[in-house]
């Protein structure tokens, strides 16, 4: 395995240095950066090392169901029941519920979200301000950026701005952490 092999997946991994040389069971950072530098073109890091960091990765990723498209446009009614496909996706909590969801209208794009895009949902109830949410309002699911004002709830996108009046009619479904623009690329 070349160095450059090596610190790639070090960095798909997300770990510095230190974090691979503890994963690895090493004493040294300096072993990790020897191992990466380019003139140990015929040294390397082990195989086993590699094979080690590899199986961690596939470990920490998880097929994300991707179960409806949501509007990021006007509101409207969507059924999350039947899933439409799988995305590999690396999660970065093993103990959050994720899926997927294909954007279909053009109200978030200067929030950098677009028709076609899918967003990656981590399911919860709750956002902090300024979040991108999955909600539903009278039973109509929609993509929006949720803020709160005099206690009503805000949903904003380019062409509207949503107070919600009355909270029962209102429900957050998980927020967006993770954008694949045109179904595919990370943003």
């Amino acid at each position: 395995m070349s160095p450059s092999q090596f610190k790639a997946l070090r960095k798909q991994l997300g770990w510095t240095q230190t974090e691979t040389m503890v994963f690895l069971g090493l004493g040294s950072v300096e072993t990790i950066a020897a191992y990466e530098r380019p003139e140990a073109r015929t040294r390397g890091a082990p195989f086993a090392y590699y094979e080690l960091m590899r199986r961690e990765l596939e470990r920490t990723q998880q097929s994300v169901p991707i179960v409806a498209s949501v509007p990021a446009g006007p509101l409207s009614s969507s059924d999350p029941e039947d899933v439409l496909g799988w995305l590999a996706w690396e999660r970065p909590n093993l103990n959050d519920t994720f899926y997927a969801l294909v954007v279909h209208g053009s109200s978030m794009t200067r929030y950098s979200i677009r028709d076609g895009d899918i967003v990656v949902i981590r399911a919860q109830s709750t956002a902090d301000r300024n979040a991108d949410v999955v909600a539903l309002i009278n039973g109509e699911s929609t993509l929006k950026r949720y803020d709160v004002a005099n206690g009503h709830p805000i949903l904003t996108g380019d062409h509207s701005h949503v107070v919600v009046d009355d909270p029962e009619d209102f429900q957050i479904l998980g927020i967006v952490v993770d954008v694949l623009h045109g179904g595919g690329q990370q943003a």
